[in-house]
């Protein structure tokens, strides 16, 4: 399974309540993602297969991020399209991913049969 650490957590803007981090992903198969740039909010699937990360994507100075969900069976990656606002909280819900981002936008990113609609 993949252990997931947070290093050198910062203000993502000066008195801003969001974090920006740098990410060290550590098992037997890990992806190469970016190691900075991410928000410290994970989820992982209730079977372990499914690992969910938040990573920032703030083009244009407008706050936004991408969910990138990790299958650790497959050993592959996926990530979404750029989300508005920036991520409050991160959980697994059923087969979905789902997330909730201020100010007051929600959403649900299925699992299907392996396959994501990500």
């Amino acid at each position: 399974m993949i252990a997931v650490q947070f290093l050198n957590c910062g203000e993502i803007r000066m008195g801003s309540p969001f974090q920006m981090c740098g990410l060290r992903l550590t098992g037997e198969w890990t992806p190469n993602l970016g190691e900075y740039g991410w928000q410290p909010l994970y989820a992982r699937s209730p079977d372990g297969r499914y690992l969910a990360l938040v990573e920032w994507d703030t083009a244009g100075n407008t706050p936004g991020f991408r969910l990138v969900r990790i299958d650790e069976k497959q050993k592959s990656f996926e990530t979404s399209q750029r989300i508005l606002g920036c991520c409050e909280a991160l959980n697994w819900q059923d087969d979905a991913i789902f997330w909730k981002a201020f100010p007051g936008t929600q959403g649900i990113i299925e699992i299907l049969f392996g396959k994501s609609k990500i």
